[in-house]
Order: C-alpha cells, then structure tokens, then sequence
C-alpha cells in the first residue's frame, strides 16, 4: 500500500474553495479578504443573484445530484464547506459529495445539533464545526485543519504496533530538523526509547549543540548498518537523495526542502513553498489536538526562526500562523542562549584565512577553505559574506572529510540558488536547496584528479559558468562538456 500525504502546493495551482449554503449567511462570516477566492454553490436561483449582487461568485444547481460536481471539475485539491440548515438536506448532500468527489469538507452545526448527529462523524473527510469555532479560526483555517486531520490518521496508521520507530535526520542536523523530530514523536505518543532521534553523521554547529544541550534532547549517531533493525524508518528535513549511503525502505518522508527525485514510501508530505519543516509538524498537532509543551514549542520556534531567518526568508503565511501559534508558548530565554552559543577558538584561524583571498565577480563573491575541522563554519561564512556591500551572491566552499562542501546564499530575488547548486554540482554529488540558500556536497574521489587538487578553481570555475549562462538565458554546458564525473 502507498499513501501520499499532502500535495506539494506547485501541484495545488487549482486550489478551490467552495460553500454550499441555503441562505446567505455564510457570505459575512468567510471574511472580505477571501470572498473572491470563494464559490457559492446553491439551488436557488433568488439566492443566486442576492450573492453575486454582493459581489461573490456563485453558481446554482442540485447540490445532491452529480452534475453540478462534474460540471465544476471538483477534484482533490479543493475544499468544500457545507452549511445547510435542514439536517436530513445537509446529511444528504455531504453523501453525494463524499459520493462524487474525493475532497475534504467541513459542515456548520448549531450548537443544539451534535457533531455526531451531523452526518460529518460517518466521513473520514468531514469534520464538523461550531459557528463559534467558524468565527474565531476562520473558514480556510478550518477547512485545512480538517485535511491535516485525515492525513494526521492515515499517518499514525502506518505505526501501528510497529516496536521499533527511528526519526533519521541529515547528517549534521539543524534546528528544524530536531524540532521536526520532537514534534514527530510527540504526535506517535512515544518516548525517546520507543522513537530515538538519529544522524548518520553528527551535530557539530555550537548554536545547534546548545539546543541540544538547553532543551534535554538527545540525538544519537547511528551507522547505516543499524538501520535494518527498525520497523519503520522517518526521515524529517531531509531526502533519501541526500544521503551517500543506500538505505532501507524508508516508511514516511516528511520536509519542506524541494524533491530532486520522487521517493517511494507509504507516506510522504512535501512542502517546498513552506518555510519550515517545523510549521508542517505543528499543524499536524494543532489539527489533532495535542497538546504542546513549553519545551516543543521552543524547539519548534527555533527551528521556524532559523530556517526563515525570522521570517524574513522563504516564509509564507503558514510559517508566520505557526510562529505566532507558538510564540507565547516558548522559552525566549532558553532561545536567547541557544543564538549566542560561544564562538570554538579553533574557529577564529579558519575566519581570519576565510577573507584573506576572496575573488569578487561583479556581485557574486567566491570564497573557499581547506582542511575543515567542522563542515558547519561553511554555511556560517556564507551568511556573512552576503552582508559585503554590492554582493547578491555569496559562495563559499571548503574540504571537509574527503568531500567539498558548498553553501550558496542570495536574497532571494534573482535566480535560485538551489536550482543553480543542482546544475552545476548534481553530476558529481548531492546539491539542491531553496532559492535563497542552498548546499553541494562532492566526494574529492567523484572529480578528476585536476579538480581534486584544486577545488577552489573547480568550485568557481562550475558556479560561474552556470551563474554567467543564467544571465544570458542559456542552457548551461552539459556535464560530459564540463568534464563529467570521474569513471
């Protein structure tokens, strides 16, 4: 069996939302702001034209009938409020429309009238609502906590009575990734023992130490070979793309980073319009109700703040409900210390070498180090080269561990920094990322000896050939043109 989480929202252009109703009451309720974005449907034409001379969409048809549906195209990625007051009229239109139609729905019911008397307890893709709970959160709002919801339930399906759960995250995991880790297992209802947070790697970004270490949250180094002996296998923040190493079956995939290769599992929720992997877990909690401690919250804060850059990259609307959903639940102090974790003082040689020979190409500034200590200091010198007057590029490289780690930053306005990595660097490793900040990861032994010896020249030399080509609009060389991988 194969489920799909949620659809990536590239895929959800044609995203509807329609309000069946019988009266026009539900027009001053959805709010101004989404009106247009809205399609009444109803059977009478006097309503009908009440509602369009109020300056909404509306069509008119048999709401129990299936040619209204079909007509409309309704499909997957739409969204249908039912608000009827006759209860036997509102229980047999939400059958034909669970009939007819594979979307999610919500129904309005008076507060004399129980949800499980509303016909919505019967369909896995109904969910009932209060007029109260319609008012304070919103009708989009409620109409997706019920999508998330349902997926909510296939999800924790795919766990049961499975013993042994492992949460894998990159190999250096930043704070999203823990965080979308802490809420995972805090959705299954396990513990540490029953669901322990991996790396194949290690966490060595002090800031990312620091949470560790303030928030009590363990995350252990496992090798590929250990694997094997879990039942269900998570990966959170992450691709099995990125990983050099072949791993098992992988059961659910849940991120916000953009697929460069379509994954098998039983379960998969990829987002890449989100800013972080964090908001997509914490509507998973809200829209199941549990609750979230002060340390969840904290951890999930952090990792929206981190990955958005407080919401000023990559952020969407979600991203900001979710931070504002959290915020007052948090630990600010404990936040405060884990952004100022102690400079390591072995770090101090590596930034002074870093600025002593940086090649600047019109707004694009090139900087590259030899023989890491830590991979992490790469991605943190690209973030401060960006601040360098007339840059809108910053890439920065450095040898780590027998590969070549690459981090691009932009501000997000010009080409994507994750599609260019990905053309330049995909032939001989790992690369991809947003479109204001991405990351390369290239084993020494992919190049040729030439590119080997000096991955400074094979850095830049690929990134400008693929930055200068984007400016003309076009097609970058092949890599069989650039030199291609080593045989």
């Amino acid at each position: 069996m194969r489920v799909e989480g949620a659809q990536n929202r590239g895929e959800e252009t044609g995203l509807r939302y329609f309000i069946l109703c019988d009266d026009d009451l539900p027009f001053y309720f959805v709010g101004p702001n989404f009106r247009q974005e809205i399609v009444f449907l109803c059977e009478d034409s006097r309503l009908q034209k009440r509602l369009i001379r109020r300056g909404a969409k509306c069509r008119c048809g048999r709401l129990k009938g299936q040619a209204l549906y079909q007509r409309l195209k309704i499909c997957s990625t739409d969204r249908i409020g039912v608000f009827i007051r006759n209860e036997k009229a509102r229980s047999a239109i939400l059958q034909a429309i669970m009939q007819y139609t594979d979307v999610f729905a919500i129904t309005l019911v008076v507060e004399r009238i129980t949800k499980a008397r509303s016909g919505a307890s019967t369909h896995p893709r109904v969910r009932a609502v209060s007029m109260v709970e319609l008012v304070q959160n919103g009708f989009i709002n409620e109409l997706e906590k019920t999508v998330s919801a349902s997926r909510l339930r296939t999800l924790r399906s795919i766990f049961h009575e499975q013993e042994r759960v492992l949460l894998l995250l990159q190999y250096d995991p930043d704070p999203d990734g823990i965080a979308s880790a802490l809420a995972m297992r805090t959705l299954l209802g396990r513990n540490k023992l029953s669901a322990p947070i991996a790396t194949l790697g290690r966490v060595t970004r002090p800031e990312n130490l620091a949470m560790l270490k303030l928030l009590e949250i363990e995350v252990i180094e496992i090798g590929a070979e250990e694997l094997e002996s879990y039942n269900r296998i998570v990966l959170l923040d992450v691709h099995p793309s990125h990983f050099r190493e072949e791993l098992p079956p992988v059961h659910v995939i849940i991120d916000h980073h953009p697929e460069s290769e379509n994954a098998v599992c039983l379960f998969k929720d990829i987002r890449p319009h989100y800013g972080a992997t964090s908001t997509i877990l914490q509507e998973y909690l809200h829209a199941g109700e549990v609750k979230i401690t002060q340390k969840l919250a904290t951890a999930l804060l952090y990792g929206i703040k981190t990955d958005t850059l407080l919401l000023e990259r990559e952020a969407i609307e979600n991203d900001l409900k979710a931070f504002s959903a959290l915020y007052p639940l948090a630990n600010h102090r404990l936040i405060r210390r884990m952004e100022r974790p102690q400079l390591p003082k072995e770090d101090l040689n590596v930034l002074s070498k870093a600025f002593q020979q940086p090649a600047i190409f019109e707004d694009v500034i090139c900087v590259h180090l030899d023989d890491l200590t830590r991979e992490d200091i790469v991605p943190y010198i690209a973030d401060f080269c960006l601040e360098v007057e007339g840059i809108e590029w910053a890439v920065v490289s450095g040898v780590y561990d027998g590969k070549v780690v690459v981090s691009a930053r932009n501000y997000g306005t010009t080409r994507s920094a994750g599609e260019m990595l990905r053309v330049a660097f995909s032939p001989y490793g790992s690369a991809g990322g947003h479109r204001s900040m991405a990351k390369a990861v290239i084993p020494l032994d992919a190049l040729d000896a030439k590119d080997a010896k000096d991955p400074r020249r094979f850095v830049r030399t690929k990134f400008l050939d693929v930055y200068q080509a984007a400016l003309k609009n076009l097609p970058p060389r092949s890599a069989d043109e650039n030199g291609g991988k080593k045989d």
